[in-house]
């Protein structure tokens, strides 16, 4: 099983080839096109979280504790309380990382910072992103 050391401890996690494919592909679909400098954050009521490589991602910019990281889905997860949320951004924000918050449109009006995408039209925001870079 692959792990990654960090200031606070080893996370292990599946092997990528072994992720579920539904939601790799359901994940991919709502985060394509993307480049290596993209991160994406799900925002929920009040928690956020990043998954699959985005979290592997955490493990090397963010404070990330055992206890915030889960493999039982088949894939990493990383869960953390919404409101560290601008401090995060800013961590990635630092270290060269473009943060897309993804959430649904009913959060959108509490939201503080950073760019949010609606995740029904996460489609459409990157294929303009694109067409504008």
């Amino acid at each position: 099983m692959p792990s990654v050391e960090s200031a606070y401890g080893r996370f292990h996690f599946p092997d990528p080839k072994a992720w579920p494919l539904e939601l790799v592909e359901n994940f991919r679909r709502l985060t394509e096109p993307r480049t290596l400098q993209d991160v994406f954050v799900f925002v929920y009521s009040d928690v956020a979280g990043l998954f699959m490589e985005d979290a592997i991602t955490a493990l090397s910019v963010l404070p990330v504790v055992p206890g915030e990281w889960s493999t039982e889905l088949g894939y990493p997860s990383f869960f953390f309380d919404r409101s560290v949320l601008n401090e995060h951004v800013r961590k990635f924000e630092s270290a060269g990382y473009q943060v897309w918050l993804m959430e649904k449109p009913a959060n959108r009006d509490s939201l503080q910072t950073g760019k949010v995408v609606n995740i029904a039209a996460a489609r459409n925001t990157h294929a303009r992103r694109l067409k504008w870079a």
